[in-house]
C-alpha cells in the first residue's frame, strides 16, 4: 500500500507527451491547469486511490517520511503559493514548520513536534536507527535537525558546508546520507556531501557530472545511487549513479526529456517513473 499527500499543480505550458496507462491516471487525477492549488487531502493506493484523512494543514512541497511503526512524517513545505511558482524555481511563499503525524490504522492526521525552523523543497531521510533527518530547503539554511519518533522531539545536528534546496539526501546502505545537488541561492550545484550519523559530521563527496535541482535519487539493490531528471543545464536530462564503494560517478542511459520534482519508484529489480512533471519554463 502507498500513502501520498496531495497537491495539486500545473503550468498552462505544460508539455504534452504519450502516456501509458498510469501516467494517464494521474494526470486524469492531476490535470494541468492555469495555477497551483494547495490541498490538505490525503489518498492511499492499493492499487485503487481511496481518500483517507485530512492533513491538518493545508501544504506543498513537504516530506512525508515513513516512520519505522507504520505511521508517516509530514514535515515543513509551504503554506501559501505564487502563481509563478510552476514557472519559476526560485519561489518561495509562507514555508512551514509545523508537522503532522498520519497513523494507518485510524486515518487521522495529528499534530507533531514543530521543527526548530521553517522551511520547504527540504528532504527528510529516514536514517538506519529510525530516526528522521531533515536537511535545508528554502528558509531552513543550511540548517539541520532529526525527528525522534519515540521522543516526539527535534535534535539538533551539523549543518553541510553549503546551504540547498530541492537536493536529494538518500540513506546509504552503510548508515551514511548522501547530499546530492540542489539549488544554493539562485544557482544549482552538482556538488555533494555525505553526512555520518554516527559521529554527526560531515565530509565533502565527488561531485556529481552535472548541475541538477529538483532531481531524484534512488538507491538501487546492490547499494548505488540513480539520480535522474531535474532542472538546470544539459544534466535535466541524464542519468547517474554513484557508487558508494569506489566514490565515483559514472554516466547511465539518458531519459527520453527533461523531468522535474517527479516520483521514482524501485519495483524489484526495475526502477519506474511514475509521474513527468513538465520542467520550468524558463530552463534550459
Amino acid at each position: 500500500m502507498a500513502f501520498t499527500a496531495v497537491f495539486s499543480a500545473g503550468c498552462a505550458s505544460g508539455m504534452q507527451d504519450d502516456l501509458d496507462p498510469a501516467e494517464a491516471e494521474l494526470r486524469a487525477l492531476f490535470p494541468e491547469q492555469a495555477g497551483p492549488v494547495l490541498a490538505a487531502e490525503a489518498v492511499l493506493v492499493d492499487p485503487l486511490w481511496v481518500a483517507t484523512g485530512r492533513m491538518t494543514t493545508p501544504r506543498a512541497e513537504h516530506t512525508a517520511t515513513l516512520l519505522d511503526d507504520g505511521r508517516v512524517l509530514i514535515a515543513g513545505g509551504f503554506l501559501g503559493l505564487d502563481e509563478g511558482m510552476i514557472c519559476d524555481p526560485k519561489y518561495s511563499t509562507m514555508p512551514l514548520g509545523s508537522a503532522e503525524i498520519y497513523d494507518p490504522a485510524t486515518g487521522a492526521f495529528l499534530a507533531a513536534a514543530p521543527m526548530a525552523a521553517v522551511r520547504g523543497a527540504h528532504t527528510a531521510t529516514r536514517l538506519a536507527d529510525g530516526r528522521v533527518l531533515v536537511i535545508g530547503g528554502e528558509a531552513g539554511g543550511p540548517g539541520v535537525e532529526i525527528y525522534a519518533p519515540a521522543l516526539d522531539a527535534w535534535l539538533p545536528a551539523s549543518s553541510p558546508s553549503m546551504s540547498r534546496a530541492s537536493h536529494t539526501a538518500t540513506l546509504l546502505d552503510d548508515g551514511r546520507v548522501l547530499l546530492a545537488g540542489g539549488r544554493a541561492g539562485s544557482a544549482a550545484t552538482e556538488s555533494t556531501e555525505i553526512y555520518d550519523p554516527a559521529t554527526d559530521t560531515w565530509a565533502p563527496g565527488p561531485p556529481m557530472l552535472g548541475v541538477r535541482a529538483g532531481h531524484q535519487a534512488t538507491r538501487l539493490l546492490d547499494g548505488r545511487v540513480l539520480v535522474t531528471g531535474g532542472t538546470f543545464g544539459p544534466a535535466a536530462g541524464a542519468v547517474e549513479i554513484f557508487d558508494p564503494v569506489t566514490a565515483t560517478w559514472s554516466a547511465a542511459a539518458p531519459l527520453d526529456g527533461i523531468r522535474w520534482l517527479t516520483a521514482t519508484l524501485l519495483l524489484g529489480a526495475r526502477r519506474r517513473r511514475a509521474r513527468r512533471a513538465p520542467p520550468p519554463c524558463d530552463a534550459a
